[in-house]
């Protein structure tokens, strides 16, 4: 039985070990910029800021939706709509129903790159469902307006961005490597917290 104790305080003892590693690894890593190329990706803000916020998501991620809802608003208000800034956004799909999700929002921006913003707040609302019918995705394209549903809903059945959603979780994992996880926002390519505003406006107001 004393044997057993030592061998499960021996193994508490490696993991947290292992933990603290991971953890100094992922605070050495955010310190290290990455080139971002996101010519390719939905953007809005100022083209010519200094300043550029890159931010990866799912659909179907809660902290997701914080960021969306809590923390997106105050970058808008104090930072994109002052021209300081410019914010793209990259939807990766590796939870359970997001590809859809993500698919319906990319033909969206396909159609349409100043409705795709709305179309994915709209989305965000929806975050804890299980699944969302085509019905309803469909339904929050018309409230959001000047969106071809039509088109969108021939794109919803055939999955027609499927191939750029895997494209966009691959490029994600070329950029995270072994600390892949979302969200994840870049701030001219440095990872920052993306717990609170506070860590982001401070490393927005650092590059200005």
């Amino acid at each position: 039985m004393e044997k057993r104790k030592i061998l499960v305080w021996v193994v508490s003892v490696i993991s947290a070990a292992g933990i603290g590693a991971i953890a100094l690894m992922s605070l050495k890593t955010s310190s290290q910029p990455v080139s971002i190329s996101t010519s390719s990706f939905p953007t809005i803000g100022n083209m010519e800021a200094k300043v550029e916020l890159v931010l990866i998501a799912d659909l179907r991620c809660t902290a997701c939706k914080h960021f969306d809802q809590e923390i997106f608003p105050k970058i808008a208000e104090q930072y994109i709509a002052t021209g300081k800034v410019r914010f793209s956004t990259v939807l990766v799909a590796f939870l359970e129903d997001s590809k859809i999700r993500a698919n319906a929002a990319w033909t969206v921006y396909r159609q349409n790159h100043g409705r795709f913003f709305s179309y994915l707040h709209e989305l965000f609302r929806f975050t804890a469902d299980k699944s969302l019918a085509p019905e309803m995705l469909i339904q929050l394209a018309k409230e959001v307006g000047r969106i071809d549903v039509a088109a969108l809903d021939s794109c919803i059945q055939s999955g027609c961005y499927f191939a750029e959603i895997d494209q966009n979780m691959d490029w994600a994992k070329g950029i995270m490597g072994n600390l892949f996880g979302t969200p994840a926002l870049y701030i001219n390519g440095v990872r920052t917290s993306v717990r609170s505003f506070e860590p982001i406006q401070t490393q927005i107001e650092k590059n200005l």
